[in-house]
Parts: C-alpha cells; sequence; structure tokens
C-alpha cells in the first residue's frame, strides 16, 4: 500500500517542516552526489486547494512520490532526500521563490512503490514568501489585476542527494489564482518645491515598503501627473510601511497629503479602506519625514516610531 503522511503547518521564517513518521517497504541511497544509482524518483500527482487563495488561506497540499526505479530508496537507518515547495509567477524553482516548506523523507521507498503525502499549509506561509504577486511584464503597460495565476511546484531530491536514472521527472507543478491587495494613492496636494523635480528632490514623495518590495508615487508637484498612483498592485504582505517625506519648504512650515486605498476583491468578500496621510514640517524647518505602518487586513494605522495607533 501507499504510504501517507501528514504535512505540517510551518512559518514561513523557520522554512522548515517535517513529515510525521510512515514505515514499511525496503528500499534509497542518499549518495550526496555520489556514484550513479538505479533509484529514479518522480512525483505522480500534486494539487493544491483551495484554487484560488490569499494570505489568509490555508492550503491543502496533495501529491504522490514514486520510485520508477529499480533500486530502493531510503534502505538503510539514516537514509533521506528532501522535497521541496514553492509558489512561482512562471512554473520554476528560483532562489527567491523558494523556502516556504521543506521536508525530509526517510522512509524506505522500494523500486515501483509509492510515498503519498497530503496535509495543510497554513495561515498563508505558502503566501507570504512574497511580496507585491504578478506575472512578469514586458509590455507596457503593465496591468496586474488580482487574481494572478501563479503556480506552486514541489521538487523531490530537492538537495539533489540522489544521483539517479533521470534527474529531470523530479518536478510537478499545478496553477494557483493568487489574491492579494491592491494599493493606491492619490495626492491631495504639496506645498513644498517645484514642478518637474524627480524623486528625493524637494517636494513631496510618499514611498511604500514590505518585507520583499518597496514602490515610489510619483513625485509631487508634478505636471501631467496620473490621478492615481498604483503602488502595490497585488500585495501579499498583511502589513506594509508608508513613509511621507516633505523638501524644500520656502517661508515657514509646509506640507503634503496623499490618501491611500487599500482593495482586495476575493469572491464573496469585496474590502476596501481608505486612509488621508498628512506631513508637514515644524516651525523653521525646510525637511519633514512621516512614517505610518498599516496593517491591510484589519485597517490598523500606526504611526511611528511613537505606534500610536487609529
Amino acid at each position: 500500500m501507499p504510504c501517507r503522511i501528514p504535512l505540517r503547518p510551518a512559518s514561513v521564517l523557520l522554512a522548515a517542516a517535517v513529515f510525521s513518521a510512515c514505515h514499511g517497504g525496503s528500499g534509497s541511497k542518499d549518495h550526496g552526489g555520489g556514484p550513479p544509482t538505479q533509484i529514479d524518483l518522480t512525483v505522480t500527482a500534486f494539487q493544491v486547494s483551495p484554487g484560488a487563495a490569499d494570505v489568509q488561506d490555508t492550503l491543502l497540499l496533495t501529491g504522490t512520490i514514486q520510485n520508477i526505479g529499480t533500486e530502493a530508496a531510503n534502505p538503510m537507518l539514516g537514509d533521506k532526500f528532501q522535497v521541496r515547495f514553492n509558489l512561482s509567477t512562471d512554473g520554476t524553482l528560483e532562489l527567491n521563490e523558494v523556502g516556504f516548506l521543506n521536508v525530509d523523507v526517510s522512509d524506505p521507498i522500494p523500486p515501483g512503490g509509492t510515498f503519498s503525502f497530503s496535509g495543510p499549509m497554513g495561515a498563508g506561509d505558502t503566501l507570504l514568501h512574497f511580496g507585491n504577486f504578478c506575472e512578469p511584464c514586458s509590455t507596457q503597460p503593465c496591468l496586474c489585476v488580482p487574481p494572478q495565476t501563479g503556480v506552486l511546484g514541489v521538487k523531490v531530491d530537492s538537495g539533489d542527494g540522489i544521483a539517479e536514472l533521470d534527474e529531470s521527472n523530479n518536478f510537478k507543478f499545478t496553477p494557483i489564482e493568487v489574491i492579494g491587495t491592491r494599493v493606491s494613492a492619490v495626492n491631495h496636494g504639496c506645498e513644498a518645491g517645484t514642478v518637474g523635480g524627480d524623486v528625493g528632490s524637494d517636494g513631496c514623495d510618499l514611498k511604500f515598503l514590505d518585507n520583499v518590495d518597496s514602490a515610489d508615487a510619483r513625485h509631487r508637484p508634478c505636471s501631467n501627473c496620473p490621478p492615481t498612483d498604483q503602488m502595490f498592485p497585488n500585495e501579499l504582505h498583511s502589513e506594509i510601511t508608508m513613509i511621507l517625506t516633505v523638501r524644500g519648504c520656502q517661508i515657514g512650515s509646509c506640507g503634503g497629503s496623499w490618501d491611500v486605498t487599500a482593495t482586495k476583491d476575493k469572491p464573496g468578500q469585496f474590502t476596501t479602506f481608505t486612509r488621508r496621510l498628512t506631513c508637514s514640517t515644524n516651525g523653521a524647518e525646510i525637511t519633514a519625514a512621516c512614517v505610518w505602518k498599516w496593517d491591510l487586513i484589519n485597517d490598523r494605522l500606526c504611526s511611528e516610531p511613537d505606534h500610536v495607533c487609529v
């Protein structure tokens, strides 16, 4: 019978999980890149549900690993190989897209035998490894409207510890619709600087940061500016940092303000929040910087570093 094991929820920070013990069978050697073997591990099935998810959803990952070679995998105590799961926009295992779930398999898998896994990946760990999630775009304008089609992948023997008969059949991918939050900004005036400046010059600049990506609003004042700046078209982090900088006040105090809006359009759950950010210089100062942290899930805005929240 196939050996079936549960996945346990894993932290994206720890980037590790373990399979529970599942005994039976007699079978691969972990050669650590050593001499060729007659082992051939492949993923014969891989599924994820739900098919559309945001960072709060628990994903159910299921699949089967089969040894189609003629030599047993993990025949001795201490033998193991690694299985890695990732999320990507293009169906590849790339360095910055890897790490939300890595597991070791130490159970024997005889020739022709299978090893099945099924279990939840909780609390959005699979998605929070990303920031702003959008498919690559080479032709302007690049419009990213959630949900964006992503790809969840699994790679057996991801550490390449076993010299298999065929290394090209270790992958399996399945699509998933990734639902994030659209974040936009509308300028409501800037009393510093002159028209025509760039980001960092005199005027008003609004910068957005999450744990992965950053975005800058169009420098103000400017001519022919779009009415709305799209900052994060499909943001997956639940909290972002916003920094409003005012430079170049000429006489007395001056300032600037922006309205920021966060919108999530999930089937059966539409939410939108709007906050006004205002920053002004104090007295004779010609520069000011104001920082906020915004909880996109609960609409909680905190000014930093005093951490006053509303």
